[in-house]
């Protein structure tokens, strides 16, 4: 049977809107376990940094940092680019950031580093892409998190 931790990791895209960046979860446990979206059974350390390089930093750069001239479009309408002799040009200003989504990032490795460190307690990083928010959670045991996450697995539940 899955815990609750694999159960909420796998659904964490149930409810994805279409078009909007995908939402990303990072579970670690106070006993060294570590959930993520893309390994909702669990992962180890190197799966967990392969996670960051691999999916989360290159989801991070397509769906964090805009381009002013580069449209990065969706399923609805294609991407539109300005030419490329026009990108070398670029400045710092022509950039614009969604800070949000770096946060993802950011927090997910700094847990990380905390939870190595010996954190104990549950650590959740989240970013969920309908309302374009990072969130850090902790709780003291896993009755918190069933308690955060109880009403959402009902629900997905009850709707397979």
């Amino acid at each position: 049977m899955k815990t609750i931790f694999e159960r909420y990791a796998e659904n964490i895209n149930y409810y994805q809107a279409p078009g909007m960046p995908g939402n990303r979860v990072v579970i670690f446990t106070d006993d060294g376990e570590i959930y993520t979206d893309e390994n909702p059974s669990g992962c180890t350390i190197t799966e967990f940094e392969n996670y960051i390089n691999y999916k989360a930093i290159p989801w991070a750069f397509m769906n964090g940092i805009y381009l002013y001239g580069v449209d990065h479009g969706n399923f609805i309408r294609n991407r539109k680019y300005c030419s490329a002799k026009e990108v070398v040009d670029k400045t710092e200003e022509d950039y614009s950031l969604n800070y949000d989504v770096l946060n993802y990032v950011y927090a997910a490795m700094v847990a990380s580093e905390e939870h190595a460190n010996g954190k104990d307690c549950i650590t959740v990083v989240e970013y969920i892409g309908e309302s374009d928010m990072s969130w850090v959670h902790e709780f003291k045991d896993t009755a918190g998190f069933e308690e955060y996450v109880g009403e959402f697995l009902k629900e997905i539940k009850e709707e397979k």
